[in-house]
C-alpha cells in the first residue's frame, strides 16, 4: 500500500507528506508551579530543579541567596534604611521571579531537554 501510494504521489509531483509529532514533558505544569511557590514564591528557583535544568536553579539560588543577605546586611549595618528596603525587595522579586510565574501559567516553560510541561 506504502508503495503504491508513493508512486501515485511522484507520478503527480507532490513529494510524501512529513509526519508531525509532538512531545511533552513528563513534568506537570501544576507541580512546577507549586515548587514555585514553595521557593520563596520563584526567588529561589525551585522550578528549574523540578524540571531537571539544575545550572539554571543554582544561578537561581545564588541570586536569591545574595538579594536577601545584601538586604538584610544593609539594614542590620545601617547602609539601606527600613523603607528603601520594604520598597526595594518587592521590585527586584518582581524583575527575578515573576517571569517564570508568567511563563509556567502560559505553558511556554520548558523542561531541560526542550520539551513543554504537561498540563
Amino acid at each position: 500500500m506504502d508503495n503504491l501510494r508513493s508512486l501515485w504521489y511522484s507520478s503527480f509531483g507532490v513529494r510524501n507528506m512529513a509526519n508531525y509529532t509532538t512531545s511533552t514533558s513528563d513534568k506537570s505544569k501544576d507541580e512546577a508551579l507549586k515548587r514555585w511557590k514553595l521557593g520563596a514564591l520563584g526567588l529561589f528557583g525551585l522550578e528549574y530543579f523540578y524540571v531537571g535544568r539544575v545550572k539554571a536553579g543554582i544561578v537561581r539560588v545564588l541570586i536569591g541567596v545574595f538579594l536577601i543577605l545584601g538586604i538584610f546586611s544593609g539594614l542590620i549595618g545601617g547602609s539601606i534604611d527600613f523603607l528603601s528596603a520594604i520598597i526595594g525587595l518587592p521590585i527586584l522579586w518582581a524583575i527575578i521571579a515573576t517571569p517564570n510565574f508568567y511563563r509556567l501559567k502560559m505553558g511556554t516553560f520548558r523542561d531541560n531537554v526542550g520539551n513543554p510541561l504537561r498540563e
